[in-house]
């Protein structure tokens, strides 16, 4: 292939040259001037362009005249051909030589100046019967969105005409606003466009009537009444705009009746956050009552976004997968939570950590941490500048304060830089000038509950109770504030899996029968050795793990979470505001990272302020994490049992005890149960050794030694955690309307600073050596309409820098054609990236088992991996292949002899000395293609399809590294991999060898009838990867996904109720903290709700996971149950 790209590149260079040269002699010179035909001054950097019209083959030729003026240029003797010269202050000029013309040789042209003093007349009328009215006063407020300076006022006269004097530039396209006052009148501005010769027209509206008006809003699909509707006045034109409002807002019953003075005809406009806009024409000043009937958002779907329902005309011609959640449906989930909403839609993931952590995902690669998704509030990533994982509900807005989230769903890089590599989740708070006023929640759940307990409900379990409030004001037109809180306390879902992860299950999994049992959600015993303890096979070995600890016997399983922010906004004018936030969370929770971790006393600050500018945007926010009084579960396990006695010791007592026992103490040999009995002991059979026994939990001294090791961080000793480190970030973006032909054109830029403070627990920023991290990234995005606006068009281009990494370019193209009625076909590609997160990078922490390890060379290359470790596959496949020797049927093989059978194998997992090169960025090539229909008003239908191919995955390979270095001597290798005092494991964050391919269909159907409305959506997806790469995919999700939900508004008066079903298929999850496989699962949620609409309030009452065992979403996480719930909330007008 390289050889023909080459041939056709000489050959393209080759035809070139013989043109260009057939072209200077074959040509003839061309040489000119530009002048100013006013004052004949010459004219530079003017824009000449040579065509040849007829002659396809014949490229233009493009000049740019000097600073005297000139231009000199070859031309082909081709006739015709035309000299068209352009410059942004003068007008446009075209000179054509037709066939058989001499071309003059020396050619002057002149240029007409576009700039011209312009006289603009026109008439100021009234609307009601085109009267002219005297004695106005017109000004020209700006031309083309330029604030005129000087003062250019008339007043009209009796006829009510008036003249304006003004320089304009008709190159431009020369858009006025006009603005008319009159004592009598309303005071309007009016946008019109320049034309030469024309008299404009401005129509004003007299002031002089008293208006009463009174009607009720209602809603259309029941009737019931619609309390705190807005209802504002506006002019007849709707190129007209009032300088101050008239309006008034429905009350409790959705009645309104107020009296103002304007005059006929004028328009009402009737509008609710959870409404479709409705506006009325007024011709009658007589006094009557008006009855007006408003659709809901979510009937035809204006402003939910999930372009999985109903949708907007904009939503169906978006080129790519967008699903949006509107307040109103956030108001009706059937759970505690806004965020369970999202679990509902296609192509989504999500990983439950606790009852109140959650992280979500799409397009597979589920995680805790979750790198490949972004989650922004208000433009603000939710993710924790340290540990990573997005902190989503600890941080986020309260269910109160969401107006709507968007779910884009594939590759954002382009816009959203890399970790927006699967998609992005953005969540919008409400706005304080639309939604005033107090709020308040307050819900009660209940789980692991039984039925016919003695409290009030009837039901004995774990409580969880959640406090919301939210108030909003505005002050005036132009400045308003708003405060949120909420206060979650309760007890957590436990994580209770005590399955035996060991993949060789000879045994029950019963502790005692099994000397090598792993417990799922037991820990401190991870790591393991193999001893001649076998049963039933002369000299076998088998795995023996210590005794660990179960998770509960770890953590505290109280949970807390309380959010605190509060922002100010100040309005310039209805496109132009400034605003300043800040938050804060505090929470006590679990967390499932590359260990459980158990976050207590965890605290966040957020400082946020904005300035937008009609098309301009500039966003500043820092991000400070304190990990508080938080520590890792699994090591403060290993230190525990540390504590009692080193591995070394406890090891070498069991083999013993087991082979010989202890006969003079009535210790059987033989006997697993003895042995373990005997090594949890404060005995030791190594003279001089110390050694207390095995600290059991519940006891003083558990409790002390608990206490202590959980508050020592740095792991030398203790389990403590320190990261208090910080993000800042800055957002800069323009949109530059009707660039060229319709053409829009967005560009932005964006920079983000880590600094990482761990104190050693996390990263290697001991004393003396701090750890930071920069990237900035600039984009330019292309959008335009072709046949007929049938054919919605974008592309898009991001250049990123990280700190550590070479440069990265990524690309976007899409399309969305509307071949007929509501029927749009949408294609788009995008090449993107993702540089490693600062974790990827730079972690080097202690997870028990094993270390993991950063991709930097400067970070894993101390622990001379390459050449001195196996990997974890290799050690794998020996120990298969050894253990099938020692059967008896297999030749009578020793221990010894079978290890010397398989060394081949393990010489083959030697990682080669650039077997681990630094990480490098992430590539991915991914295709969408998709359909939607929108059938009529009440039924709309999505399919989708994508292919992602991934080049350098960034994923994990796993090592063991014995304590002799298999190159010098590969036999007593053997013999340490499988001694947990002899060899250490470490776990890598590395790029993939091979390409990792994800492919994946999804449809969405949304469909209404009356009160009721039902969706379906589902999702088939598949991870390929080629088997040879060692690398650990961590695809996580299952390879079906269906979600249907079911409900009515008003089943009866007041009253209705929502039912959702989820169902997943299992799948294998692969992380640094386990693997294993996580079961199919199917649970129904159900609501139903009552409303009041004397008291502005709702209740709702409802159960999650009904009539379905305790399930989980991530292997080793906690098991998720039933919560049996109850909400109230006040909420004057959903706001």
């Amino acid at each position: 292939m390289r050889y023909i790209s080459a041939f056709l590149l000489f050959l393209s260079l080759f035809i070139a040259g013989q043109f260009s040269a057939f072209c200077q002699v074959q040509a003839d010179t061309l040489i000119g001037t530009i002048y100013d035909e006013t004052d004949q001054r010459p004219v530079s950097q003017a824009r000449i362009t040579i065509s040849f019209p007829g002659n396809s083959d014949v490229e233009q030729i493009i000049l740019t005249s000097n600073s005297e003026g000139s231009f000199t240029a070859a031309i082909p003797k081709i006739r015709p051909f035309t000299i068209t010269v352009r410059h942004p202050e003068y007008l446009f000029k075209t000179i054509e030589y037709s066939l058989g013309e001499e071309l003059n040789r020396t050619i002057m042209i002149e240029l007409e100046s576009a700039l011209k003093e312009v006289q603009l007349e026109g008439r100021v009328l009234s609307v009601r019967d085109d009267e002219p009215i005297g004695m106005a006063e017109v000004r020209l407020q700006s031309i083309d969105g330029e604030t005129v300076e000087t003062d250019l006022i008339d007043k009209s006269g009796g006829d009510g005409r008036f003249q304006l004097n003004t320089t304009l530039n008709l190159n431009h396209s020369n858009r006025l606003v006009f603005s008319v006052n009159h004592p009598d009148y309303v005071s309007i501005n009016t946008s019109t466009i320049y034309r030469p010769d024309t008299v404009f027209v401005l129509r004003a509206q007299a002031e002089s009537n008293y208006i009463r008006l009174g009607g009720n809003v209602i809603d259309k699909t029941n009737g019931n009444p619609i309390e705190f509707a807005t209802v504002q006045v506006l002019p007849a034109s709707p190129n007209a705009t009032l300088e101050r409002s008239i309006g008034t807002a429905t009350d409790l019953d959705g009645s309104f009746e107020f009296t103002f003075r304007f005059s006929v005809p004028f328009r009402l406009r009737f509008s609710h956050i959870s409404y479709q806009t409705k506006e009325l024409t007024i011709t009658d000043p007589t006094y009557r009552r008006i009855k007006v009937e408003l659709l809901p958002e979510s009937v035809e779907g204006e402003e939910i976004y999930v372009i999985s329902e109903i949708v907007s005309e904009d939503e169906l011609k978006n080129t790519g997968t967008i699903d949006k959640i509107s307040n109103l449906e956030i108001r009706e989930i059937a759970s505690m939570s806004a965020f369970d909403l999202v679990s509902t839609m296609r192509e989504v993931d999500v990983s439950t950590q606790s009852i109140n952590l959650q992280s979500i995902s799409t397009r597979g690669f589920n995680s805790t941490a979750n790198p490949r998704f972004l989650q922004l509030t208000d433009g603000i990533d939710n993710q924790a500048p340290g540990l990573g994982f997005p902190l989503g509900n600890l941080m986020g807005p309260s269910d109160l304060d969401i107006a709507s989230m968007e779910l884009l769903i594939g590759p954002s890089t382009t816009q959203y830089g890399s970790s927006a590599m699967s998609g992005v989740l953005l969540t919008h708070s409400k706005d304080p000038f639309v939604s005033q006023g107090f709020s308040f929640n307050a819900q009660v759940g209940t789980h692991d509950f039984k039925l016919g307990g003695a409290d009030a409900w009837g039901v004995e379990g774990e409580g969880i109770y959640d406090f919301g409030l939210r108030y909003a004001q505005a002050v005036g037109e132009k400045f308003a504030f708003k405060i949120t809180g909420t206060m979650i306390t309760g007890t957590d879902w436990s994580a209770n899996n005590y399955e035996n992860l060991r993949s060789d299950k000879k045994w029950t999994e019963n502790l005692l029968r099994d000397p090598g049992y792993n417990g799922v959600n037991l820990y401190g015993d991870e790591s393991f050795s193999l001893l001649p303890v076998g049963f039933e096979i002369e000299e076998g070995f088998v795995p023996v793990s210590r005794t660990g600890y179960r998770e509960e016997d770890l953590v505290d399983y109280d949970i807390a979470t309380r959010k605190v922010g509060a922002s100010l906004h100040y309005k310039f004018n209805e496109q132009s505001r400034v605003s300043v936030q800040g938050r804060y969370g505090y929470t006590n929770t679990l967390y499932t990272g590359d260990s459980r971790v158990r976050l207590e006393d965890f605290e966040m600050y957020q400082v946020h302020s904005e300035l937008n500018l009609h098309n301009f945007m500039i966003r500043g926010y820092a991000t400070t994490q304190y990990s508080g009084n938080s520590y890792n579960v699994n090591i403060l396990a290993n230190e525990l049992i540390s504590y009692a006695k080193n591995d070394i010791n406890w090891f070498r007592d069991f083999e013993l005890v087991y082979q010989n026992g202890r006969p003079i103490f009535g210790i059987p040999k033989g006997s697993v149960e003895a042995a373990r009995d005997y090594a949890d002991s404060g005995s030791t059979l190594l003279s001089g050794s110390e050694a207390v026994s095995r600290l059991e939990p519940g006891t003083p001294e558990y409790k002390e030694q608990l206490h202590r090791l959980k508050n020592i961080t740095g792991f030398s000793e203790g389990a403590g955690i320190v990261d208090n480190s910080i993000l800042y970030h800055t957002d800069v973006s323009n949109r530059f309307e009707d660039v060229l032909e319709g053409l829009d054109v967005t560009a932005g830029s964006s920079i983000r600073y880590y600094d990482l403070e761990s104190k050693g627990t996390i990263f290697p920023d001991t004393t003396g050596n701090d750890i930071t991290n920069y990237e900035y990234g600039l984009f330019l995005q292309f959008e335009k309409s072709f046949l007929d606006d049938n054919l919605n068009s974008i592309a898009a281009v991001r250049y990123d820098k990280n700190e550590n990494f070479d440069y990265k370019l990524s690309q976007e193209v899409g399309f969305n054609y509307n071949l007929r009625e509501k029927h749009y076909f949408r294609f788009s590609f995008q090449n993107g990236f993702r540089y490693p997160t600062v974790r990827e990078q730079f972690i080097n922490s202690n997870l028990g088992k094993a270390r993991l390890l950063g991709g930097l060379s400067q970070i894993n290359g101390n622990y001379e991996l390459p050449l001195n470790a196996f990997t974890v596959q290799s050690v794998e496949d020996f120990n298969r292949a050894v253990s099938l020797d020692l059967r008896p049927l297999s030749g009578g093989y020793n221990r010894e002899q079978a290890e010397l059978n398989h060394l081949n194998i393990l010489e083959q997992g030697i990682l080669s000395e650039d077997g681990l090169p630094t990480i490098e960025p992430e590539i991915t090539n991914s295709l969408e293609l998709g359909y939607r229909q929108l059938i009529n008003e009440r039924l709309y239908v999505d399919l989708n399809y994508f292919v992602s191919l991934y080049d350098g995955f960034i994923g994990i390979k796993r090592f063991v590294k014995p304590r002799t270095s298999p190159v010098t001597d590969l036999f007593a290798a053997a013999g340490q991999i499988n001694r947990v005092s002899e060899n250490e494991r470490y776990y890598v964050y590395s790029n993939s060898e091979g390409r990792v391919t994800a492919q994946g269909v999804s449809f969405d159907i949304q469909y209404t009838s009356g009160n009721f409305m039902s969706s379906l959506n589902g999702t088939w997806t598949q991870l390929t990867k080629e088997t040879s790469d060692p690398i650990i995919p961590g695809y996580n999700t299952p390879p079906l996904k269906i979600n249907f939900e079911w409900g009515a508004r008003d089943l009866v008066t007041n009253g209705g109720f929502k039912m959702t079903f989820r169902a997943r298929n299992g799948y294998d999850w692969q992380s640094s903290f386990l693997d294993g496989r996580v079961p199919a699962y199917g649970h129904f949620d159900f609501q139903f709700n009552i409303r009041f609409p004397a008291i502005q309030s709702r209740l709702k009452t409802g159960i999650t996971n009904l009539g379905v065992t305790p399930y989980y979403d991530t292997f080793g996480g906690p098991a998720i149950g039933s919560i049996l719930f109850t909400t109230f909330t006040f909420s004057p007008g959903g706001n």
